[in-house]
């Protein structure tokens, strides 16, 4: 692929995973010694030449942590500006709005049908309670019809 504008986002995380676990190849050694100014043939002792390898050593990793350090800029100052991530950014934070809304709506909506069955189940109570009352109230006006009748 050429890593234009619509390589595939996969391709692209891999690129970037690429260059933010790069380990560099390159041995500082040489550089380290030259600018440490320390020769270890010329070295007379033996502890002055390991003294000497311990100074060019630390040189050399402190010279390629700075290499590493320069590496990682540039990958996030790349990363930061690449709008083929802005737009996967994007994407993500509008695909969890969505989940979020649809969540909410789903919760309205069972909040509503359950108010709406409640109400409705208060409007049976009510009709069955008043269906009842009205039994009783001719049980009764009948009874008393009875009463009156016999008496």
């Amino acid at each position: 692929n050429d890593g234009g504008d619509n390589t595939p986002i996969e391709e692209v995380n891999a690129f970037y995973e690429f260059w933010i676990h790069f380990e560099s190849w390159r041995d500082f050694t040489l550089k380290a010694t030259e600018q440490t100014e320390h020769d270890i043939n010329t070295a007379e002792y033996r502890d002055e030449k390991q003294w000497m390898a311990k100074e060019i050593d630390c040189k050399a990793r402190a010279m390629k942590r700075d290499e590493m350090s320069c590496i990682t800029q540039i990958v996030e100052r790349a990363m930061a500006a690449d709008p083929r991530l802005k737009r996967e950014k994007e994407h993500e934070k509008d695909e969890k709005a969505r989940i979020a809304r649809e969540k909410k709506e789903k919760a309205e909506r069972e909040a509503k049908t359950k108010a709406e069955a409640e109400a409705k189940a208060q409007e049976e109570a009510a009709a069955k309670q008043a269906k009842e009352k009205e039994i009783k109230a001719e049980e009764k006006a009948e009874r008393e019809k009875r009463e009156k009748g016999v008496a």
